[in-house]
């Protein structure tokens, strides 16, 4: 079996999308069972080595092929309105083309020689807008569609009207950061200093850094935590300019760090030294970031997503924020300061914290890869 797979995402972005093509595919390639890969790349980004990309070593049981298409979007654009032809064109006798991004490369008409299309789905846009129902669009071409958990399968079949027989639940894979760093101990935690609190993830309004920061000056002024920091992690958002507005007129704003331009490398030492991971969001469809905290043993404030609650709703130190009909995250401060100052609590307890460690064992790179790769077998053999 030959497989396409769009790896530019992975090539040029940390998080997201990225991070999940390059753990994906650094797995996939360890696996006894891997196909013929072909890692189609548009434009910059592939001068990255193997090494970096994790594709070499000598664990690697079979190197990809990579494909570098260096078209500029408006003449690939041209292309396909002119031929009916898009990104699978240029991968060659595949069966498949595995997907990263939902919107690029744009692909060609669908006909019976197209490859097979798969597309992993992480989060779904805001209910009603422009991207949603170019997203259906999407999906309607698709063969299979990924998706990190059963409920955000669901979600999708909901919101989308996607059949439930094109979804796919794999397993969430969330251990990349064990390779640089292991959980700490509860006393080593208290022995680092007050609690620390972290935010992952862009400046935005789906994620409501304002409401957490607003929180966090509550807590901050009850007294119970002293010294408790926070953290956010990100790139600015939509919400960037509002949120700087707020942290500059925060009376706390010395215990509040932005790291506007996170490094990977930077990650694991943060995760693991966390006391809780602050995750409020909308639309999310697969667990990923709670899970990188609860890897660690670290104690989890998250919406009450279904995604997230499927993963994390008995796993003690995982707190999660009611939210209205449509699952949106919780605006009651109140709530969100008290889930805080019980996942601050939570952190300081051996047992809570291998119990969230044990919990994250099952959700590796391994097993996301290995279930792919059997849709992947399943797939070819349905068209065979």
């Amino acid at each position: 079996m030959k497989v396409a797979l769009d790896y530019f995402a992975a090539a040029t972005h940390g998080a997201g999308i990225g991070r999940y093509g390059r753990e994906f595919v650094r797995a996939l390639v360890r696996e006894q069972t891997c196909p013929h890969l072909r890692l189609l790349a548009w434009g910059r980004g592939t001068e990255l080595g193997a090494e970096a990309l994790g594709l070499g070593g000598p664990e690697v049981v079979r190197e990809p092929e990579r494909v570098n298409v260096r078209l500029p979007k408006r003449t690939a654009d041209w292309y396909r309105s002119a031929t009916g032809r898009g990104a699978e064109s240029v991968c060659g006798d595949v069966q498949i083309f595995h997907r990263s991004a939902v919107f690029e490369p744009r692909l060609g008409r669908a006909t019976s020689k197209r490859p097979l299309m798969v597309q992993p789905l992480l989060e779904l846009p805001p209910d009603g807008s422009k991207a949603e129902a170019r997203l259906r669009a999407v999906l309607g071409e698709m063969d299979a569609v990924l998706c990190g958990s059963q409920a955000g399968a669901d979600e999708a079949t909901r919101r989308l009207g996607v059949p439930a027989s094109k979804l796919h639940a794999v397993t969430t894979g969330a251990d990349h950061w064990l390779r640089y760093a292991q959980p700490k101990t509860c006393t080593e935690l208290q022995e680092a200093g007050p609690p620390k609190l972290l935010v992952l993830g862009a400046i935005s309004q789906m994620r409501q850094p304002r409401a957490v920061l607003a929180a966090f000056e509550v807590l901050v002024a009850q007294g119970q935590f002293p010294g408790v920091t926070l953290t956010f992690a990100g790139h600015p958002g939509d919400d960037a300019g509002a949120f700087q507005a707020a942290l500059s007129a925060s009376p706390f704003a010395s215990q509040v760090t932005w790291i506007q331009v996170p490094v990977e490398a930077d990650f694991p030492e943060l995760v693991s030294s966390a006391s809780a991971l602050v995750h409020l969001s909308q639309g999310e469809l697969s667990p990923i970031t709670p899970l990188e905290a609860i890897t660690f043993g670290t104690a989890v404030v998250a919406s009450d997503l279904p995604a997230f609650r499927e993963v994390l709703a008995s796993i003690p130190g995982a707190e999660l924020l009611d939210g209205g009909a449509a699952g949106e995250p919780s605006q009651d401060p109140e709530q969100l300061v008290q889930a805080i100052e019980r996942a601050i609590e939570s952190a300081g307890h051996p047992e809570s914290r291998s119990a969230r460690v044990q919990a994250a064992t099952g959700h590796t790179w391994r097993a996301n890869a290995k279930e792919t790769l059997a849709l992947w077998h399943q797939l070819a053999e349905s068209r065979a």
